[in-house]
C-alpha cells in the first residue's frame, strides 16, 4: 500500500492466501498426538496376537504333547524297562507238566550314552564265549532303535555260575551290562525213555519263536508258530513286568524305583493222558524201527524210501465224549531246540539247534507235521465197517448172508484177488469177513451198492467232512465220488469198478488217522459222532476257572443199534478165537497180537496203497509183487479198469465166460467156456423176475423147511412194474452176478438156521 493511500492492487490477494493456507494445517502438537495413539493400538494388537499364540501353544504342549514332553523329562532321569512275562503252562489230564517256564540267569545290556569300548566288548565276549561281531551288531540294532532305547539287549541266556560271578566281577568295566533272571520255554518231555525223550506230544504242542512284530522298546515276547502254542496263544500270552529305573548322565543305571511283576499265562489242561501218548510214540517208533530192520519186500528197488515205511501216526479217543487221549506222530521233533534257539541272541545261525532246525524244515518226511491230522491217506481194510454198514442200511445183505470166497473176485475186467490168493476163503457171514477182512465179501457188497450209500454213510461216520477239531488245524479227507475222481484222476471213467475200490478203501478215498478213529469211536458208542477236542480246561496261574469245554454231539448216524452190534462183533471177532468161524481159520487176523491180552479188545486192521490219486499203484505196492506192504491183497483196480471193457464194468451180452464148479472140497474145476445165459446189462425186452421167490434148493434145505424171498436190484423192474432198491436179482444158483455165473455151478452151501439165502460168487475165468 502507498504512503498516505489507499493499498496496492496485489495485497488484498496475498492476505487472503496467507489466511486460508494457516487455516487448513493442523498443530503440530495434536499431529504428534494422533501418531502415537495409532502406534499404541498397533502395539496393542501384537503384544494381544503374540499373548494368544503363547496361551494356545502352552495348551498345545501341556494338553495333546504333554505324554511326550514328559517321557523325554523323564528320561533323563528314569526309563521304563519290561521284564518278560512267563507263557501259560500246559498239563495233561493228571496234572503232568508238557510244557512251562522256568527262570534262568541272562546277560543284558542297557542302553548307555556312549557304546561300549572295543576293549569292553572283548573281555564280555572272553566271558560269554561269543563272537564279538555278533556283540556289536547286537549294539548296532539297539542304537537303531526307533524312539528311546529303553530295552535292554540280550546277550546270553542260561549263564553259568562261572560266567555269572566274572561278569559281577568286571562290571566296572563293563558299562550298561546287566545280569537278570528271565523266563525260557522247557518242555520236560519223557526223560525216562530215549525213544521219546523231548518229544513227547510235540505235534501237538508245537513250538515258539521270537515275536516278528514286536515293538524294539518292548520286552522280547515269545509266540507260537504252530500246534496249540500257536492257536491259543491269546490265553499262554502273559502280561510283561514295568520296572522304572533311576539313571545317571550317561543312562546307566542306578536303582529301581518302581516295579511292577509279570502275569504268567493262563494255564492249558488238556484231554491228553501223558503215559498213553508216551506208549503211543514208541510204539510207533519202536515199529517203524522193527520194518525198516527187516528184509525188502521182493522187488524192491532198493530205494529205503519206497520200500519202508517212514511215517505213522496213531490217535486214541475217548468215545464218550470225543476227548483226545492222545495223538502221536512219527517223525517228530524236540520244541526245545526251537526254545533255545528263540531265546538266544542273533547268532544262531551258527548253533547246533539252528542247524537242526534247519535240517528239519527240509525234511523229506514231514517231521514238523502232525501226520495224525495233517496228512490224508489211503485207508485201506480199515474202512470195511462203513461198508459193512451201508449194505446193512441199504438192505444188500444181512448180518447172516453167506458170501463164498474162492480167493479172488472177476468183475468185468476187473479182477481183484484176496490176500489169502490162490487160498479161498470160503462161506463166511459179516462178521466173519470183517475179522479175516476178506475183499471177496466186500467186493460182491460193493457189485450191489449204490456210490451214493456209501459215500453218504462215510460221510455220516465223519470222513471227508471237518472234523470238528477247533483247537488245532486239521486236514479233510476225501470220499470216492464221481467228482473226486474227475479232480484227482482226470479222464477217468467212472465205474460200478470204482465202488469196488472204495469199499476196501481204495481208489481216491484218503482219510486222516483223526477221522479213522472218530468212525471207530462212532461205531463202538453206537452212531454218536463227536466232536473231538483237546483242551479241557484253562485256567488263570492262580487257579481261577476260564473256560469249560464242554462234549459236543455233531450227528449221529442213521443206523439201527443192531447194525452196530453185527460190526461191533466183527471187529471184536479180529482180536478173539472163534471156534464157530466156517472156512479156512477160527482166529481174527490180529489174534496173534491182541489173543493175550488181559482185556477184551477190538480191532480192524488194514494196509492202504502209496498214493492212489495219481493212477498208479506206487513203487511200494510194485516192489511187493502185486500186495500191498503188509500182505492185504490189492484190487488191480488202476492197471484193470483202463479200456472199453473196464468202461463198461461188466460183462458184454454173450460174451463167453469161463465156468467153474465147486465140489465141496474147496477144489474148482474148470469147465469148457459157455455162452452165458445171463446176457447183462438186460435187453429192454427181458421179462422181469418176480420180486419174490423161493430158492431153487426147495423147502427141505431151507432153514426151517422154508425158502427166501429173492432181493431185487435197482433198475430191474418188478412183475408188478414197481422198482426196488437194488440193482439186480441175486442169482439163486450161487451166482451174484449172472453174466459170472454163466449157465449155473458156483455151488451152495446147506443154510444154517436163522440165516437168509445164502449166494457165492462163482469165479469166471
Amino acid at each position: 500500500m502507498k504512503k498516505g493511500g489507499r493499498p496496492g492492487r496485489g495485497a488484498p490477494v496475498r492476505l487472503l492466501r496467507r489466511a486460508g493456507r494457516g487455516a487448513s494445517r493442523t498443530d503440530p502438537k495434536e499431529r504428534r498426538e494422533q501418531e502415537q495413539a495409532r502406534r499404541a493400538r498397533a502395539l496393542w494388537l501384537l503384544t494381544l496376537a503374540a499373548l494368544f499364540a503363547l496361551a494356545g501353544r502352552l495348551a498345545w504342549m501341556q494338553g495333546v504333547e504333554a505324554e511326550r514332553w514328559r517321557s523325554m523329562s523323564q528320561a533323563q532321569v528314569f526309563r521304563e524297562v519290561q521284564t518278560p512275562a512267563p507263557r501259560g503252562e500246559i498239563v495233561d489230564r493228571n496234572g503232568t507238566v508238557l510244557a512251562t517256564s522256568r527262570g534262568v540267569w541272562a546277560a543284558l545290556l542297557a542302553y548307555t550314552q556312549e557304546p561300549p569300548s572295543p576293549a569292553s566288548i572283548r573281555l564280555l565276549a572272553s566271558i560269554l564265549q561269543l563272537d564279538p561281531a555278533a556283540i556289536e551288531k547286537a549294539i548296532q540294532q539297539q542304537r537303531s532303535a526307533r524312539g528311546i532305547p529303553y530295552q535292554p539287549i540280550r546277550l546270553k541266556l542260561g549263564l553259568t555260575a562261572r560266567e555269572w560271578t566274572l561278569l559281577r566281577e568286571y562290571q566296572d568295566q563293563l558299562p550298561g551290562v546287566q545280569v537278570a533272571i528271565e523266563p525260557v520255554r522247557v518242555y520236560p518231555g519223557a526223560p525216562g525213555d530215549p525213544l521219546v525223550g523231548g518229544t513227547l506230544a510235540a505235534n501237538v504242542l508245537g513250538y515258539v519263536q521270537p515275536d516278528p512284530h514286536q515293538d524294539p522298546r518292548e520286552a522280547p515276547r515269545l509266540v507260537g508258530f504252530s500246534g496249540l502254542e500257536q492257536s491259543m496263544n491269546q490265553y499262554l500270552q502273559g502280561r510283561p513286568g514295568i520296572d522304572l529305573v533311576q539313571v545317571d548322565a550317561a543312562g546307566r543305571p542306578i536303582q529301581v524305583f518302581s516295579s511292577t511283576a509279570p502275569v504268567q499265562g493262563d494255564t492249558l489242561v488238556l484231554t491228553l493222558d501223558a503215559h498213553v501218548q508216551e506208549v503211543a510214540q514208541r510204539a510207533l517208533a519202536q515199529e517203524v524201527q522193527k520194518l525198516n530192520q527187516a528184509p525188502p519186500p521182493s522187488g524192491c528197488d532198493g530205494i529205503r524210501a519206497d520200500c519202508y515205511p517212514q511215517r505213522a501216526a496213531a490217535v486214541v479217543l475217548d468215545v464218550r465224549t470225543g476227548a483226545i487221549v492222545a495223538m502221536a506222530s512219527y517223525p517228530t521233533f524236540d520244541p526245545n531246540v526251537w526254545a533255545r534257539v528263540a531265546s538266544r541272541m542273533a547268532d544262531t545261525e551258527s548253533s547246533p539247534d539252528a542247524k537242526q532246525i534247519e535240517a528239519w524244515l527240509h525234511d523229506k518226511n514231514g517231521i514238523l507235521t502232525d501226520h495224525s491230522r495233517q496228512t490224508p491217506r489211503s485207508p485201506g481194510s480199515t474202512f470195511k465197517p462203513v461198508t459193512a454198514m451201508a449194505a446193512l442200511a441199504s438192505g444188500v445183505v444181512t448180518p447172516n448172508t453167506l458170501v463164498y470166497d474162492p480167493g479172488y473176485l472177476r468183475y468185468g475186467s476187473f479182477f481183484g484177488k484176496n490176500w489169502t490168493y490162490p487160498a479161498a476163503g470160503g462161506w463166511m457171514n459179516m462178521v466173519q469177513a470183517l475179522a479175516r477182512s476178506d475183499n471177496v465179501y466186500f467186493w460182491t457188497l460193493a457189485e450191489r451198492l449204490r456210490w451214493q450209500d456209501l459215500a453218504e454213510m462215510a460221510h455220516q461216520f465223519g470222513m471227508g467232512v471237518p472234523s470238528g477239531l477247533r483247537e488245532l488245524q486239521t486236514k479233510t479227507g476225501t470220499v470216492t465220488t464221481p467228482a473226486t475222481l474227475a479232480k484227482f484222476q482226470p479222464g477217468q471213467p467212472w465205474t460200478q469198478g470204482q465202488v469196488l475200490n472204495a469199499a476196501i478203501g481204495q481208489g481216491v478215498s484218503q482219510f486222516t488217522t483223526l477221522e479213522m478213529a472218530q468212525m471207530a469211536a462212532i461205531i463202538a458208542n453206537g452212531g454218536i459222532r463227536y466232536r473231538p477236542y483237546v483242551v479241557s480246561e484253562i485256567r488263570t496261574p492262580d487257579g481261577h476257572l476260564v473256560r469249560k469245554t464242554e462234549p459236543q454231539v455233531l450227528g449221529r448216524v442213521d443206523a439201527p443199534a443192531s447194525d452196530f452190534q453185527v460190526v461191533r462183533e466183527g471187529m471184536l471177532a479180529v482180536n478173539s478165537y472163534n471156534p464157530n468161524f466156517r472156512g479156512t481159520s477160527p482166529v481174527g487176523l490180529a489174534y496173534s497180537t491182541f489173543g493175550n491180552f488181559p482185556q477184551k479188545s477190538a480191532a480192524r486192521s488194514g494196509h492202504g496203497r502209496l498214493p492212489a490219486r495219481d493212477g498208479t499203484a506206487g513203487p511200494a505196492r510194485r516192489a511187493a509183487g502185486g500186495r500191498d506192504g503188509a500182505g492185504h491183497g490189492r484190487d488191480d483196480g488202476d492197471r484193470q479198469r483202463h479200456g472199453p471193457a473196464a468202461a463198461a464194468g461188466r460183462r458184454q451180452p454173450g460174451q463167453l465166460v469161463d465156468r467153474w464148479r465147486f465140489d465141496g472140497k474147496r477144489n474148482f474145476r474148470r469147465r469148457q467156456p459157455v455162452a452165458s445165459r445171463y446176457p447183462w446189462p438186460p435187453r429192454a425186452d427181458a421179462k422181469s423176475p418176480s420180486p419174490t421167490r423161493l430158492d431153487r434148493r426147495g423147502p427141505a434145505r431151507g432153514a426151517g423147511g422154508g425158502g427166501v424171498a429173492q432181493k431185487l436190484l435197482p433198475g430191474v423192474e418188478s412183475a408188478d412194474g414197481g422198482r426196488s432198491r437194488h440193482q439186480r436179482p441175486l442169482d439163486p444158483g450161487g451166482s451174484l452176478d449172472p453174466a459170472r455165473r454163466a449157465g449155473g455151478s458156483g455151488g451152495s452151501a446147506p443154510a444154517a438156521g436163522g440165516t437168509d439165502r445164502t449166494f457165492g460168487t462163482g469165479p469166471a475165468g
